[in-house]
């Protein structure tokens, strides 16, 4: 999802469809929220599998080139109520970096099937 004129990406962190007594809800944030979790490698399978972070001098691991997360803390919240009505919060609604100076080919796309206002 792309923040429209203001160049923003917006991404879905999570989201629940609801259910059986449960309503559906929504959080969307900043595609740079959060901050970045290095490298890892999975060992083992199904539930028993764990993550171990690969070090610096694993032959596989690539030379760092540098990431988009910088903690930026806009989120918004979406959730529906008992009437099947969705009601939009914004629990912070400012990013702390620039815009997006330039949207990859992906997200050119997501933009331009957005259409028109």
């Amino acid at each position: 999802m792309i923040g429209g004129e203001n160049k923003f990406v917006l991404v879905t962190k999570r989201s629940d469809a609801g259910g059986i007594k449960r309503r559906g809800r929504v959080k969307i944030a900043c595609e740079r929220s959060g901050t970045y979790r290095g490298l890892a490698q999975r060992v083992g399978k199904g539930k028993a599998a764990k993550f171990l972070k690969k070090s610096r001098n694993d032959e596989k691991a690539r030379s760092h080139t540098g990431t988009k997360k910088c903690g930026c803390p806009f989120q918004i919240n979406v959730k529906e109520n008992a009437d099947s009505l969705w009601y939009v919060t914004v629990i912070c609604g400012r990013h702390n970096h620039d815009t997006a100076g330039r949207l990859d080919k992906g997200e050119e796309e997501v933009e331009d099937a957005g259409g028109e206002d």
